[in-house]
């Protein structure tokens, strides 16, 4: 029977080529390339209705995929309906945006890099629609929200994207959508169980060279935000505006006030994605600071955290330090974290230490550690201590097979990193050094995203970050310590980014479950480098999930 029903969309899939436009609807989850046709996604998932099912307050996407092998493709537009079920979910509650695609170079740095034009950045379609060369396939990104006001039950709409055919004139295409709102509803930020430290540069100055002006940077708060995100700042030396943290406090519980180690003698320098050069901290060599330097971090936290209490949002804050120091510096750590607990009982203490055993006696109240390192005996005695322990992820682990987001790995990776988190019920959190880290090749000029043309898909931003320049000018990652692009206007989110949410609000999901049902998730993601690329058992899990919660909040 399988084989029957690939036969039969393999035969489909070319009667549309032969016809026409090859169409498709397909998961969020997989990434289409230019020269992709529907048929190479198998039985991955292409469809031609869309199936969507969501907590309320929750986001959850797919693509509708576009190609003609026998004429160009001009004025593609699309328009969402209400939908309606229990109640209506306004149109506005649907956006649709273009995938676009950027050209990834081969690194030396990590495994599978390369591989030439891949999609990652979302751009608005233009005004008088988006465009396809013959050949080359292009998708629309749609994005539905349940409201926080939406009646759970099934909902039912339609997409109509419309095109031009280059000899073959105005085009329709009517897609059903199906929604399924659960009867669960997501946490807001203030609410949720799980921390959030996904860090990045804000200072007004950092985006001058994309957008010419400060005006973007709410902007980019606001998406960061919408993602479940906060753009918290782990390397800053100097104390952030006010209102920023007055900002971080009110729309969630984890914003960082200072970097321990490169707290800087200017109380107006801008935040910075790493320590300040002039603290000669050097990756894995321990601070060594002295009785002095110890007293000025003291000094410069004491004002910012008497605003914080008087604000109300004290209790959100932390402080953060010793990023992948080693065993050797636990007497800094100690000296320093032990100087903080010491004048502020209650400001939480993070640090980075990927140590193969740690004393749970540490003045640590979260212990941040590569989501590869763990160890449930270690995380079970830290966790016993009263304390929490954070994972992270960053250019490492950079094997083929285990988790990871850079461009050119599979987007089910994203948003697995998170399963695998809600498997096994240790982690509170996760950590992520840089969202917003555009660092260019040596010599080349920092400037925004653009279209090569003006409806095209393809656009003309460098994804390789060189963050290790100007040390090594050679060595670069495609998107690592970036999931947006800057452009003239502000963010353009990415493909990464949005299955990173959808992950964060899967980890909300399965917080829902006991203890014993936590096995089903391990059906798709057991290991950093032993999970499922089955992107259908992925959506079949989630969805047994929700019924099994719903089912219990009926029992009880």
């Amino acid at each position: 029977a399988s084989m029957l029903a690939l036969l039969l969309l393999l035969a489909r899939a070319h009667a549309w080529i032969a016809s026409g436009t090859n169409f498709c609807v397909l998961p969020a989850t997989v990434g289409v390339r230019p020269d992709d046709t529907c048929s190479d996604f198998g039985l991955a998932g292409a469809r031609q209705a869309a199936d969507v099912a969501l907590m309320i307050g929750e986001t959850e996407s797919f693509q509708v995929f576009l190609r003609n092998d026998e004429e160009n493709l001009a004025n593609i537009t699309a328009e969402a309906s209400p939908l309606h079920g229990p109640g209506t979910i306004e149109a506005t509650a649907v956006t649709v945006l273009q995938v676009g695609y950027v050209y990834c170079d081969q690194s030396p740095r990590y495994q599978g890099s390369g591989g030439g034009w891949r999609a990652d950045p979302l751009l608005p379609l233009p005004g008088g629609g988006a465009s396809a060369s013959v050949h080359n396939a292009t998708a629309l990104w749609v994005s539905v929200a349940a409201p926080r006001t939406a009646a759970a039950g099934a909902y039912t709409g339609t997409i109509t994207v419309s095109y031009r055919g280059q000899t073959s004139g105005l085009k329709k295409l009517v897609i059903p959508v199906n929604v399924t709102v659960w009867d669960i509803t997501l946490p807001t930020l203030r609410d949720s169980k799980i921390g959030t430290m996904w860090s990045g540069s804000w200072s007004p100055g950092y985006f001058h060279p994309y957008s010419g002006n400060a005006t973007v940077v709410p902007a980019y708060y606001d998406m960061m935000t919408s993602h479940r995100m906060p753009p918290d700042s782990l390397y800053n030396g100097a104390p952030r505006p006010m209102a920023d943290y007055s900002y971080m406090g009110s729309v969630g519980n984890w914003f960082n006030i200072l970097n321990v180690n490169s707290v800087s003698d200017d109380d107006n320098a801008p935040d910075s994605w790493m320590p300040p050069a002039q603290t000669g901290r050097v990756r894995g060599d321990c601070p060594n600071a002295t009785d002095a330097y110890v007293a000025r971090l003291i000094a410069v936290l004491r004002p910012i955290y008497a605003q914080l209490q008087q604000q109300g949002i004290a209790q959100y804050a932390y402080v953060y330090g010793f990023d992948e120091n080693p065993p050797e510096c636990e007497p800094e750590v100690r000296k320093i974290y032990g100087a903080v607990k010491a004048a502020f009982p209650a400001l939480r203490t993070v640090a980075t230490l990927n140590w193969p055993t740690m004393p749970t006696d540490l003045p640590v109240d979260v212990w941040t550690l590569s989501y590869d390192q763990y160890d449930p005996v270690q995380a079970s005695a830290w966790i016993a201590a009263g304390k929490q322990q954070f994972w992270y992820h960053c250019i490492e682990p950079s094997v083929l097979g285990s988790l990871n987001t850079f461009i050119e790995r599979p987007l089910l990776e994203g948003r697995l990193l998170f399963w695998l988190a809600a498997a096994t019920r240790a982690p509170t959190g996760w950590l992520y050094y840089a969202t917003d880290l555009w660092i260019p090749a040596p010599g080349q000029p920092r400037r925004p995203l653009n279209r090569l043309s003006p409806t095209e898909p393809f656009v003309d931003f460098d994804p390789a970050n060189y963050i290790w320049a100007p040390q090594y000018d050679d060595i670069f990652a495609n998107g690592d310590g970036q999931f947006m692009y800057p452009t003239a206007t502000g963010p353009a989110s990415t493909v990464r980014l949005e299955n990173l949410r959808d992950g964060l609000e899967d980890w909300e999901l399965f917080l829902h479950l006991d203890a014993s049902e936590l096995a089903v998730l391990q059906t798709v993601a057991r290991a950093p480098a032993d999970w499922s690329s089955d992107v259908m058992l992925l959506e079949r899990v989630r969805r047994e999930a929700a019924a099994k919660i719903m089912a219990a909040q009926v029992a009880a």
